[in-house]
């Protein structure tokens, strides 16, 4: 039996101890260690983490970051001997795991070790360069890991309950992103909140599976309050993507949702407030009588005199927009979802970026997921979390490609009011936003083996 004892030099936190089948004594090490590697990665239920470097003296096998420069391990001795103290250099020692013994015939003149017995034996050292830290740097690689935008900590408590119960990725999106539904997370998720300009609240939500790439969204949907529920179902009862307005409804009930009312009194009470401001602000242009001084009806003049788009958001930075969440269980399966009502006092029938595949949230089993929040009507031009989780499949960092993504958009709208996190397949993760007036940080919620519990994070917008 050839045991590879993995050491972390760089980290605190442990790494699997790989158990390998002997190998013939005429396997090189580099072959050796490319056995290690595929062992590491079934122990941890998907790929190796990014970061880890195995040094060795012996060619044909590459380091998983190539950019950084890659220490060389002498080779080891197969008869055992004092370690050796250098100032400066960690030693490496063979550590056994708990319960370790060596098998039968092992050792010095057996057939499992030694010099007699012809096998080899590897000693691995693993350096694990990726720290925890405050977001913005790269974060540490752990599966499996839920992140969702804002700090919505209950969701990201729910999300994260499922998966310790044995639930799917699928179940914890769903699940998380309905809690903020029914907590009416900051009023701008689920019923009571966002009422559109005929003051009615509308939901829209969309869900994502990375393995099958299948979709299922609504959007405008009317008098039903689990709207992420109702998404799923899209997935799991049609051949479609994205069902709309009153029959989206119906198709709620049909799969046993009932009819609530989403008006509450604080919505009243928005819409009547709004009324009173002459519908200030509002998201029409170019209409007659003038949108900036009255409420309408609005009507195309006769004579079209095109103002320049205002391009800054209208939108309250303190109405903290969509739940987006992307969960990535242990074996690299993605999933991502949104669930929201929308803009405020929005155009009744406008669909926003967040049921949209690829604007509001996107999964793929063999990249990573991403999911935005913000100003809809402008992030949704730019697909943003399609093209992150595209930046994650060529190898970027996710914070880095999240800041691709707010950089992209930047160009043509500086002022818009936006944000997106990122999380590719080994658990890393990242977040960006823009920097704009009273919106300079970002905040979200991260849940990991790494940390004791659901965590908030905050990035510096740039």
């Amino acid at each position: 039996m050839l045991q590879v004892d993995l050491i972390s030099l760089g980290g605190d936190y442990p790494h699997p101890t790989a158990m390998l089948a002997a190998q013939p004594p005429h396997t090189t090490t580099a072959q050796l260690l490319h056995s290690a590697l595929l062992a590491i990665s079934s122990a941890a239920g998907g790929p190796a983490q990014a970061g880890w470097i195995f040094p060795c003296h012996d060619t044909g096998l590459q380091s998983s970051t190539p950019d950084r420069a890659q220490p060389r391990a002498r080779p080891r001795s197969h008869r055992p001997r004092a370690a050796q103290s250098r100032p400066g250099r960690a030693r490496l020692r063979r550590q056994k795991p708990p319960g370790w013994r060596r098998p039968s015939g092992a050792g010095p003149g057996g057939d499992g070790g030694g010099r007699d017995g012809g096998r080899h034996w590897v000693v691995v050292a693993l350096f694990s360069f990726a720290v925890l830290t405050p977001a913005g740097a790269a974060s540490a690689a752990a599966l499996p890991v839920v992140i969702n935008t804002w700090a919505f900590r209950t969701a990201a408590e729910t999300a994260w309950r499922v998966l310790e119960l044995g639930g799917s990725e699928l179940d914890a999106v769903e699940r998380g992103c309905g809690q903020c539904e029914i907590d009416q997370c900051d009023g701008s998720v689920g019923y009571g909140g966002s009422p559109d300009e005929s003051g009615e609240t509308t939901l829209d939500a969309m869900i994502m599976d990375g393995n099958t790439m299948e979709v299922g969204a609504v959007a405008d949907l009317r008098r039903v309050k689990n709207a992420i529920g109702v998404a799923r179902k899209v997935i799991e009862y049609t051949k479609h993507t994205l069902l709309v307005g009153e029959s989206a409804s119906l198709f709620a009930v049909r799969m046993g949702f009932p009819y609530e009312d989403l008006t509450t009194q604080k919505s009243l009470s928005l819409y009547s407030e709004w009324l009173n401001q002459s519908c200030q602000p509002n998201y029409w242009k170019n209409v007659v009588p003038d949108s900036s001084k009255s409420c309408g009806p609005y009507k195309r003049p006769e004579e079209v005199t095109y103002k320049e788009e205002q391009t800054s958001s209208k939108r309250s930075i303190r109405n903290h927009d969509t739940i987006g969440m992307v969960v990535i269980g242990v074996s690299g399966t993605v999933a991502s979802g949104t669930s929201t009502n929308g803009a405020i006092h929005k155009i009744p029938g406008r669909v926003g970026d967040s049921p949209i595949a690829g604007a509001g949230s996107y999964a793929d089993s063999t990249a990573g997921g991403a999911a935005a929040t913000g100003d809809g009507d402008i992030m949704m031009r730019f697909l943003p979390s399609y093209q992150a989780v595209e930046y994650m499949r060529m190898g970027t960092d996710p914070t880095v490609a999240c800041q691709k993504v707010i950089s992209r958009i930047q160009k043509y709208a500086p002022k818009f009011f936006g944000a997106i996190i990122c999380a590719n397949t080994t658990g890393s993760y990242g977040a960006a936003c823009n920097k704009i007036p009273g919106f300079t940080q970002f905040h979200f919620m991260v849940s990991s083996p790494l940390l004791s519990r659901p965590t908030e994070q905050v990035v510096d917008c740039i």
